[in-house]
Parts: C-alpha cells; structure tokens; sequence
C-alpha cells in the first residue's frame, strides 16, 4: 500500500521535507499554509494539491511544519487516524493530545539554498506509541536521514544550545565581514585563518 503524505506550512522546513519526499519518490499529496501564496508556489514546485481548508488534510502521514505556539492548535484538527510528526525543537511530546502523535526534527539550519542539499545532520525523533516509533525508523531510512531518538527535555535542551552555536557564529562572521569591508581588507586574505578556526573547534 502507498502511503500518502501532507505537510502543514509552508516556510523553510516545509520546503525541506517537500523537497526530499519528492526527491526519494515518496507520495506527498496535500499542503495547507495560512500563507496561501507560498502554499501554492509549494505545490506547484512539487507537483501536490494545496488544501485551503486544514479539514481536508486527511493523509497517512501528516508533518506540522509551523511556528512552536501554532502546534497545539493544528494537532487538535488533525485525523486522529493519522500519524502527525511535529518538526518542533521544544515541543513537550507527553502534552500533545494526538493519539499517534511524534516529533521529527531535522538538527541543521535550513534555508532556500540548501533545500535539496544531501542533508549530513541527525534527525532528532520521539514517538506516543510503538506503531509511530517503528514507522519513524522506517521513514529515516526511506529518506536516507541519520537519526537518533531522543526525550523531549533533551530535544529541547540539544535545540538550545543549537542555535546558540549556530546564531553566535553567524554574528561573529558578518561582524567581521562587515569589518573587512569599512576597513577595504580583502576576506581572501583571511580565509585560510577561518578555515583554520572552524576546523580547530571541530
């Protein structure tokens, strides 16, 4: 039997998903975004249907891809019947109501220029139940994803310090960016000494 898949949004991790489901020739049927402009552009790269109306997502499988406050509120919409993987990083999965509810969290920074990129980072899983479990090991290896299953507080607690990583970074580099350029240095001076950097923290 194929297995049918929707995504709930329409930003960079809905773009995500969409691109490796398709890409591992899997069958993503539906999308719904509050953003209907970019849920339409969605499916039109993709090649699915944009449901306007969330009542009408009625697939197998059902990924929420939205902002961390709007997933309480999807989840209590879905089919009961589905299995609903939330891409949140803090989600608390014991207070989510959704019988086969679980979380499927891809630990990288996302954005439109590496989509479809081979994706190197683990996938972070927790499961309500056996069934949802069992089916998360199955979709990892589907996707070609590493993955590592994990307890909520420790999802949470991994997604922190994630982005402290990531966030403080990107604020040192387009610092120093931004120097070299009021300073008119040329940044292929100093990329053998970045690269030094990163691979010295590595």
């Amino acid at each position: 039997t194929t297995i049918d898949f929707a995504i709930i949004g329409s930003g960079n991790m809905a773009n995500f998903l969409a691109e490796h489901l398709v890409k591992r020739n899997l069958n993503l049927t539906q999308i719904h975004s509050r953003n209907t402009l970019s849920g339409i552009a969605l499916c039109e790269k993709v090649n699915c249907t944009f449901e306007a109306d969330i009542d009408s997502i009625n697939a197998a499988v059902i990924f929420v891809a939205v902002t961390d406050n709007q997933v309480a509120k999807i989840l209590r919409k879905l089919p009961l019947n589905s299995i609903v993987l939330s891409t949140s990083g803090v989600i608390n999965l014991a207070k989510s109501t959704h019988p086969n509810g679980g979380v499927f969290y891809p630990l990288q920074t996302l954005s439109s220029t590496n989509y479809s990129d081979p994706f190197s980072g683990p996938i972070l899983l927790e499961a309500k139940n056996e069934m949802v479990s069992n089916y998360l090991i199955q979709l990892c290896k589907k996707l070609h994803f590493r993955h590592k299953f994990t307890r909520s507080i420790e999802r949470k607690n991994i997604h922190l310090i994630a982005v402290f990583f990531n966030n403080f970074i990107n604020h040192v580099a387009c610092t120093g960016f931004t120097e070299a350029k009021n300073k008119g240095v040329d940044m292929a001076l100093l990329k053998p000494l970045m690269e030094k950097t990163f691979k010295s923290i590595l």
